[in-house]
């Protein structure tokens, strides 16, 4: 019983690791056109992560 909880969970870490690939991927493409055509990105979208608010850039 336990190896097939085990198994189970194996098999969801799985397939939230392809989601979140695809969801990386998605999130990749559509920031890159935003960036092409000029409009404006909010936080979350233009977010890098380099211990600098938006403020002190």
């Amino acid at each position: 019983m336990q190896q097939q909880q085990i198994q189970a969970l194996l098999a969801n870490v799985e397939e939230l690791t392809h989601q979140n690939e695809e969801l990386r991927k998605t999130m990749e493409s559509q920031n890159a056109e935003r960036r092409g055509t000029g409009e404006n990105q909010n936080e979350e979208e233009s977010y890098e992560p380099t211990g600098e608010t938006e403020l002190q850039r």
